[in-house]
């Protein structure tokens, strides 16, 4: 049903409708991302300048702080006092306001771990002069031992404690916990050496010296153990004092971080609005492109659904398709047109393609005799223009048919011709086909044969005509007196040969049924047995008495099946 005039629209005053409020619209969210994007890049500038500022004072802080790890870690292991005292310079120059720049309110952090670091220096001083009376001592103390061994026993020559590589470190090293064993183990070995009061002077004043050695090097090596365990501890605190400064960098870069936070959620509440507007702009613009599209795109989807189903049925659909835009239904209707034409003109293609095809299949028979004609095999010759190997053809040729026509009449020989075509294309292998090639002679067309075979299928065919009878001109189911007999030329190409033309074939068929029709009929030639492929099949001129054999040759006689 179409629809009135008053409620449709043409397409272009639907297109106006339609992308008007769009463009109006994008014009306007056109209009707020320039307002946002100035807004936001003047802040995003003064922003950026400041998160540059402060990314490059993190990284001098942290690399500063990690230098100054470095420098106390050096401070506290190194042996050298030399090392020690730059190590201890270079962690104060690591602290001055010009390296890390501390706000003023950690000031006080900084100005303790200097007074830390001071005094872990004095430590460390008080620990080097230690290690140089600890060392000092011990020479003096083992060289007393040395002086009790050569006047104790005087026969040996070997000290009776035996110092390492590693002995030699722990003592140049001051290792106190390894000092203290070897003092303690010179004391156990060389004390009993020492004889009672009395017994030798000279031994006893050094015995004296040595106990008093002992005690005075074990005293200092516990005075050193304390200094090393000061040092440690002060070491310890400035690590943590370190670590604080560390914390105090992470608070500050995190409170400049929130501070970075505040202002970008300042400037989203400030432009949060023109955002809504923008959104709601570009929101009502898809609605309305949604909605036109729609409008568009269903009567389309309509148009295309019933095309595809017309060419699944060929029927044209009942229901007309019916939009308010004219110019969609002004294309249904010529649509529906189209179908209509077209589904008369398909069933009076169909009828013309039938009746063409019905013609060709005539045009292809033989009226008389029903098989394939002259015109069929021109066909198939057209097909196929070479025969490949194992290919071969019959010429059938009735015997004395000019007899049967001119004693018994044209009626009883065209009734002769379809008992001949009747039985021979009954008695053919499937894949081969006979044709009527003219009168009373047939062509048989056999692939994928070999010459034996194409001799078969011949001979049976004799045997099979010879149960028509000449005198009813129809089969009989046995023996006949008077029998239907024809002469039957064979050509083929063997497996070894290369390809030949079909006419090329039946030309050598013709000659080798010419060649049976003169050796007596009622029999089968082959192409192949022929002496002369010249001879035209022709009788041949009388011979001279004089060299004339007492009997003409026979060709091959291929015996009956």
């Amino acid at each position: 049903m179409k629809r009135d005039a008053a409620q449709t629209l043409s397409l272009r005053t639907f297109l106006l409708t339609l992308f008007v409020p769009v463009i109006v619209l994008l014009t306007i969210a056109i209009g707020l991302l320039v307002h946002i994007n100035l807004d936001i890049g003047s802040h995003s500038e003064e922003l950026g300048r400041e998160a540059v500022q402060r990314i490059l004072t993190a990284q001098r802080n942290y690399a500063n702080l990690e230098n100054l790890r470095f420098s106390l870690n050096t401070f506290a292991t190194t042996p050298s006092l030399s090392r020690a005292r730059e190590s201890y310079l270079a962690a104060t120059a690591l602290l001055s306001e010009s390296s890390i720049g501390l706000v003023e309110e950690e000031m006080k952090e900084r100005h303790q771990f200097l007074n830390q670091l001071g005094e872990a220096w004095q430590d460390r001083i008080r620990i080097s002069a230690g290690h140089d009376d600890v060392y000092n001592r011990w020479k003096l103390y083992l060289g007393l031992g040395l002086m009790i061994h050569q006047l104790a026993e005087s026969t040996s020559s070997d000290f009776p404690v035996e110092f390492t590589d590693n002995d030699r470190h722990v003592v140049i090293d001051a290792d106190v916990k390894g000092l203290r064993e070897h003092t303690e183990r010179l004391h156990v070995i060389l004390m009993p050496l020492c004889p009672d009061a009395g017994t030798s002077p000279r031994l006893t004043e050094v015995c004296g010296k040595f106990q008093a050695a002992h005690t005075e090097l074990i005293e200092h090596i516990n005075r050193l153990d304390a200094a090393k365990a000061a040092f440690a501890a002060s070491i310890d605190e400035l690590n943590r004092s370190r670590a604080e400064i560390a914390r105090t960098f992470e608070v500050i870069e995190t409170r400049e971080l929130l501070d970075d936070v505040n202002f970008i959620t300042e400037l989203a509440e400030r432009t949060g609005p023109v955002f809504y507007l923008f959104f709601a702009a570009v929101f009502m613009m898809v609605a309305i492109c949604l909605l036109g599209f729609l409008m568009i795109l269903k009567p389309l989807t309509q148009i295309s659904k019933a095309i595809a189903d017309f060419r699944l049925s060929q029927k044209v659909p009942e229901k007309r398709i019916s939009v308010p835009l004219v110019e969609f239904n002004e294309l249904s209707g010529w649509i529906w047109t189209l179908f209509r034409k077209f589904t008369e003109d398909h069933e009076q293609s169909v009828e013309l393609s039938s009746d063409c095809r019905r013609l060709l299949h005539v045009a292809s028979l033989d009226a008389l005799t029903g098989i394939a004609n002259r015109r069929a095999l021109d066909e198939a010759t057209a097909r196929t223009p070479r025969a490949p190997a194992g290919f071969g053809v019959l010429m059938l040729d009735l015997d004395r048919f000019k007899l049967i026509n001119d004693s018994k009449g044209h009626i009883f020989g065209d009734r002769v011709l379809r008992s001949l075509a009747m039985v021979v294309e009954h008695n053919l292998p499937p894949r081969c086909r006979v044709y009527r090639y003219g009168g009373e002679e047939f062509v048989v067309l056999c692939p994928d044969v070999t010459p034996t075979t194409l001799d078969l299928i011949a001979e049976s065919l004799l045997c099979a005509v010879r149960t028509i009878s000449r005198g009813t001109g129809l089969r009989a189911d046995g023996p006949v007196t008077d029998p239907l007999t024809v002469s039957i030329g064979c050509s083929s190409i063997p497996a070894e040969d290369d390809a030949k033309p079909i006419p090329a074939l039946i030309d050598e068929a013709d000659r080798a049924l010419y060649r049976a029709k003169r050796n007596g009929r009622d029999r089968v030639e082959h192409f192949s047995d022929i002496a002369d492929p010249e001879d035209p099949g022709e009788p041949p001129a009388p011979p001279d008495a004089s060299n004339a054999p007492t009997e003409a040759p026979r060709l091959r006689r291929i015996p009956l099946l």
